[in-house]
């Protein structure tokens, strides 16, 4: 789906700009800022990227989406003293894309995608923020100098705002290649995640019911190429609260949430034809989540299984590999 067509469909009220003043050519990089009641932290995570030292010009693009706690307005503060390096976008609360009767983040996600001008693209919540001073520069720098890779990513640290408990996502000590099948497997933080823009379409009418977009992404990115994990750089910090769009959900209800993203990409690369590796991992992937997690409805776990055997099916698996499959997962609790 192009931007035109997109905001045809979904734009119920038009989305208004504050246009920076930045003169000459595009942003090589574009920084996209989601945010929607992040009042106590957006503050945080836009002085984390303005202190951003680069050799190269990025945009930092904000995606407002009509908040209720005076985050848009800080914002707006912010674009005003910041006119040559933010674009602030202010969405409606009339555009939004219910997914399961439940407001969503989408239609503000998407339309700030299409509206990015970099080459290169990261985004990261309102609530989170980076640490690093040259971690756009070192990825961006990544991404210039090795053409085979479609992104980069580096570590993140977790923090639990309840407990200050805190951790961080990988025990890598030195860089790693993530290759194109294993993409799915390894979760990747959107803060720390930069990749090529132009690449991947983020959005078409299968995806209306989609939460994971993340997910999506790391999926669609799959298609085109392997990731490249850098060590050197200190790690973006991810609040965990209870006012996240997954945190106080529960553990089957993520699940089943993967398994609809799963499901929408094992359809998206059966149409694409993408090749078998991914595909295999996908529908491994799939079969896994539904298993490990021990969804307890009886009936919602038998018809994720029988999807599972025919997209393992599709994947070249055969039954008795998706067997043998099933019962080491189930058996390891992997």
């Amino acid at each position: 789906m192009d931007f035109k067509t997109f905001k045809t469909v979904y734009e119920k009220n038009p989305v208004l700009e504050y246009v920076n003043k930045r003169a000459g050519k595009e942003p090589l990089a574009t920084i996209k800022v989601v945010t929607y009641n992040h009042a106590k932290y957006i503050s945080t995570c836009l002085d984390s990227l303005l202190k951003q030292k680069t050799n190269f010009d990025f945009e930092i693009l904000i995606a407002e989406d009509e908040s209720s706690d005076g985050t848009r307005e800080i914002c707006k503060k912010y674009a005003e003293k910041n006119p040559h390096r933010i674009r602030l976008l202010l969405n409606s609360r009339a555009n939004n894309i219910p997914i399961n009767g439940k407001p969503s983040g989408t239609f503000n996600s998407v339309y700030a995608n299409f509206s990015a001008k970099g080459k290169y693209i990261t985004t990261i919540e309102g609530d989170d923020y980076l640490m690093d001073e040259k971690s756009l520069q070192k990825r961006v720098e990544f991404l210039e100098n090795n053409e085979q890779f479609v992104a980069c990513f580096h570590n993140t640290k977790v923090i639990d705002q309840e407990t200050s408990k805190e951790h961080h996502v990988f025990n890598y000590r030195r860089d790693r290649t993530i290759k194109a099948e294993d993409l799915l497997k390894v979760w990747i933080h959107t803060a720390s995640l930069l990749y090529r823009h132009n690449l991947v379409n983020l959005f078409d009418e299968d995806m209306k019911n989609i939460v994971c977009g993340d997910f999506i992404l790391r999926g669609k990115l799959a298609e085109f190429g392997a990731a490249k994990y850098i060590y050197d750089v200190k790690p973006a910090v991810y609040r965990k609260h209870n006012q996240g769009i997954f945190s106080p959900i529960s553990l089957e209800a993520k699940t089943k949430l993967a398994i609809d993203g799963l499901q929408y990409l094992l359809n998206h690369y059966k149409t694409k034809k993408s090749n078998l590796e991914i595909n295999k991992s996908a529908s491994n992937l799939y079969l896994s989540y539904f298993v490990s997690h021990l969804i307890k409805d009886r009936k919602i776990k038998l018809n994720y299984l029988k999807k599972s055997f025919l997209y393992g099916k599709e994947a070249n698996y055969s039954p008795c590999q998706i067997i043998k499959e099933f019962l080491y997962l189930k058996l390891y609790r992997l």
